[in-house]
C-alpha cells in the first residue's frame, strides 16, 4: 500500500499497515505421539508480509518436531530459525547452543530438538517472509515418542507484519 502525497489514507488502510498479534493462549501437550498437531497460531497471510514466531516450550525426553502448515496460496519465501538443536555428531546440548538455520520454503517442513540440557523451559524463534493468501499453522509434536510431555506453553506467539517491495 502507497499513499500519495495530499492524500488522506481511510481508517481500513492505516490498520492493514499495523503489526498484527497471534498468541498460543493456552498449553498445549503431545504425549507419546510424533504426529504433528495443529497449535492455536495460526497466522492470516495477505500479501507480502513478515511473520515472527517466539514459541516457548518444555519437554522431559521426547524433544520437539515442528512445522508450518499452509492453506489457500500462502506459501514461504525464506524462514531463518533460530534455536537449540542437535549438533552433526548429535548428544544433549545446554540451552547455551543456539544456531541459526535458513530454510528456503515451506518443502522442507520439519526441525527437531531432540535433548536440551540446563533450562526448564526452551525457545524457538523464527522469521518467516510469507506471501500469498491464506494462513499459516503452526505445528508441533514430540521428536520421539516419550510418555512425559512436550508441551508448548501460553505465552508463544506470532506478530505479523505487512511488507512492500521496494
Amino acid at each position: 500500500m502507497e499513499f500519495q502525497a495530499g492524500q488522506a489514507p481511510t481508517a481500513d488502510e492505516l490498520t492493514a499497515l499495523v503489526p498484527g498479534y497471534v498468541v498460543q493462549g493456552t498449553q498445549q501437550d503431545v504425549a507419546s505421539s510424533t504426529t504433528l498437531e495443529d497449535s492455536n497460531i495460526v497466522v492470516p497471510i495477505d500479501g507480502l508480509c513478515e511473520v515472527r514466531l517466539s514459541v516457548r516450550y518444555h519437554h522431559q525426553g521426547g524433544g520437539i518436531r515442528w512445522a508450518w502448515r499452509a492453506t489457500g496460496t500462502a506459501d514461504m519465501a525464506s524462514r531463518d530459525i533460530l534455536s537449540a538443536g542437535e549438533n552433526a555428531s548429535g548428544g544433549v546440548h545446554d540451552i547455551s547452543d543456539m544456531r541459526f538455520r535458513q530454510i528456503v520454503t515451506l518443502d522442507q517442513p520439519h526441525d527437531v530438538t531432540s535433548s536440551i540440557s540446563g533450562a526448564t523451559s526452551h525457545m524457538i524463534s523464527e522469521r518467516c517472509i510469507c506471501t500469498g493468501e491464506g494462513e499459516i499453522v503452526f505445528q508441533f509434536a514430540q521428536n520421539v515418542s516419550h510418555a512425559d510431555a512436550t508441551q508448548v506453553l501460553e505465552a508463544s506467539f506470532a506478530t505479523v507484519q505487512p511488507l512492500r517491495e521496494l
